[in-house]
């Protein structure tokens, strides 16, 4: 009797952030790239446009798409906007809180 092996699709996924290719995929690649020495990505100038880590790839859509994140998330039709961050700003008053 033979014993057959399925081979099962590795699914992809994209993450797309906003105006995140200077600052915060920075800490994002350094990491990955110390993780996986091979790690595809392009840099332009000062910008990470992509960085693909084995079947996650994360994007900088404002490097791609022009305008505010508002009408950003409009073209891709989203039905989320931007929210406030629920924090207090620091300062001397509330630093122990």
């Amino acid at each position: 009797m033979s014993k057959t092996h399925q081979k099962s699709a590795i699914q992809k996924y994209m993450i797309y952030g906003f105006n995140n290719s200077r600052f915060d995929n920075l800490f994002i690649f350094e990491e990955l790239k110390r993780r996986n020495p091979s790690l595809d990505y392009i840099i332009t100038d000062n910008a990470i446009k992509s960085i693909t880590y084995f079947n996650i790839t994360i994007l900088d859509v404002s490097l791609y798409y022009a305008g505010s994140l508002s009408s950003v998330s409009e073209s891709f039709k989203l039905k989320i906007s931007k929210g406030v961050f629920p924090y207090k700003f620091p300062n001397k008053d509330n630093l122990k809180d």
